[in-house]
């Protein structure tokens, strides 16, 4: 009777999950129908573009993204067909959420796929599903990697390494941003599986103190604690050689990540900056005299970068070799980092303090819409190779954006994810803990890389917080339910879905 009951519920657990999935691809193809346009983003967009007819490496951008352009929608003369594609790895990400809940933090499988089916109408999600920009499929990629993660603190087999590994690798070959996270957790993650490991060998963890007179007791942790370090951090370090390697012999240059990081870099610090920490001082002049824009001004970071007369317009006319001056640039931002660590860090506080001011935060999104007129070579090319005529497109009010524009409070939800799952980590249960605190640890290098490495508020870089978030708040929903509060509207959403 007992083992029917339970193939019984297992059967029901199945036509839920298919319910739900159906609901998920149903609720994302009636938005594509609504909304089905591709939009874009310059110059972003016209470089991936360019990469995906010309085959031509961009220096400071994702070339694999090219690429995907050319099998998805060159081929099949069709920019719908590369969102089609977005759309799909974006309903995928609503269903791996609502299976890490069900399977990491043990939350009821109707909160799951509550929690799921929300986060299929996300408003960042919606809105860059339909962007030529990497931010879609490298989001599919990071809700794999923080999957496999999780797979691996449940029960750190060695297996899991090179697979976390590679999927890290694809994540920043679509956007560098990533690369803090990927590398923090190449350390961090055998780290956070001591405690399974002790559990594992029997043992009892009796204090630092007691460290060196019983490392034969601790041997067996020690051993395969060092295996999964070395396995983590040697796998790193092979894979992202390989792709700077790849990334070189397609650019013919030394290999690197990119060719432009430390101008990116630069411009981010730029306030900070002094001639001081110009490594050529023969140069020293002709790159900070007479600079159009004022240095120390926080606001005219953007202009240092792009316009004639700022910092990187003369260090481009200094050093005229396009990859030393990125090296250059590269350093004097490093050696500005060493002088005054105090004043980037201040740098990035203020910028994160940008965001709650809702000028700021209108003027980033509109930066990121992106409604500035296209090229005409673009146009012509999006003419010519995939049929759209896009003269109107950048200025078209269309669903997504409308809704991305309107959902500005969420956005300052987003970046408050670190402290609220800070807390959470603490109040919560040992067996989700390890979970919760890799959330913690990726939302906070996401801030910090947001607020650090950028020119401004950029609502499109808190992207990964939005799936991370719905962690969070089924988690939490799930726990105040199981505490008795009252929560009408989640108990009528599909109540035959708890298995």
């Amino acid at each position: 009777m007992i083992q029917s009951m339970e193939v019984v519920n297992k059967e029901i657990h199945r036509t839920n999950w298919l319910y739900f999935i159906i609901l998920v691809f149903f609720i994302k193809f009636l938005v594509f129908c609504i909304d089905p346009l591709p939009m874009f983003f310059l110059g972003d967009s016209a470089s991936y573009i360019h990469t995906a007819l010309t085959g031509w490496i961009p220096p400071d951008r994702s070339f694999v993204y090219g690429f995907i352009i050319r099998l998805t929608a060159v081929f099949s003369f069709s920019l719908t067909s590369l969102t089609a594609l977005q759309v799909f790895t974006s309903g995928l990400n609503a269903v791996l959420l609502s299976y890490s809940l069900l399977h990491f933090f043990s939350v009821t499988p109707r909160i799951a796929f509550f929690s799921g089916f929300i986060c299929a109408l996300e408003p960042l999600q919606l809105m860059y599903e339909r962007y030529v920009m990497t931010e879609a499929l490298s989001l599919f990629l990071f809700v794999i990697y923080i999957v496999v993660i999780f797979h691996y603190l449940k029960e750190p087999k060695l297996i899991f390494i090179p697979f976390i590994q590679i999927v890290g690798t694809g994540l920043i070959s679509l956007r560098l941003s990533f690369l803090p996270i990927i590398l923090i957790n190449s350390i961090a993650l055998p780290l956070l599986s001591i405690s399974f490991f002790f559990r594992k060998y029997s043992l009892r963890w009796t204090g630092f103190k007691a460290l060196s007179q019983k490392m034969r007791y601790y041997r067996p942790v020690i051993i395969v604690l060092m295996i999964h370090m070395i396995a983590s951090i040697g796998l790193t370090y092979c894979f992202h050689s390989g792709y700077k390697h790849l990334n070189g012999l397609l650019s013919k240059q030394p290999p690197a990540y990119q060719y432009q990081s430390g101008i990116f870099l630069l411009v981010s610090w730029a306030p900070v900056v002094k001639p001081v920490d110009f490594p050529r001082p023969e140069l020293t002049d002709i790159v900070f005299s007479d600079l159009k824009y004022d240095l120390k001004d926080y606001h005219t970071r953007s202009a240092h970068h792009w316009e004639p007369g700022g910092l990187i317009s003369h260090i481009n006319i200094a050093v005229p070799d396009f990859y030393e001056a990125d090296r250059v640039a590269g350093e004097t931002a490093i050696n500005a980092m060493k002088r005054d660590p105090f004043g980037i860090a201040s740098l990035a506080i203020k910028q994160y303090l940008d965001y709650w001011h809702l000028d700021i935060l209108r003027a980033g999104m509109r930066n990121d819409r992106g409604a500035i007129p296209l090229p005409k070579d673009m146009l012509e090319w999006l003419r010519d190779y995939f049929g759209l005529y896009a003269d109107s497109f950048p200025f078209l009010k269309t669903f997504t954006n409308r809704f991305f524009f309107s959902a500005w409070p969420w956005y300052l939800f987003l970046i408050c994810i670190p402290f609220l799952t800070l807390i959470v980590f603490f109040i919560c249960k040992r067996n989700v803990k390890k979970y919760i605190f890799i959330i913690f640890l990726v939302s906070a290098i996401s801030i910090a890389v947001t607020c650090s490495v950028t020119d401004g508020v950029t609502i499109r870089y808190l992207q990964p917080l939005g799936w991370l978030s719905f962690l969070i708040i089924g988690f939490l929903i799930d726990r105040a339910l199981i505490k008795g509060e009252n929560m009408p509207l989640l108990k009528s959403f599909s109540s035959d879905c708890n298995a």
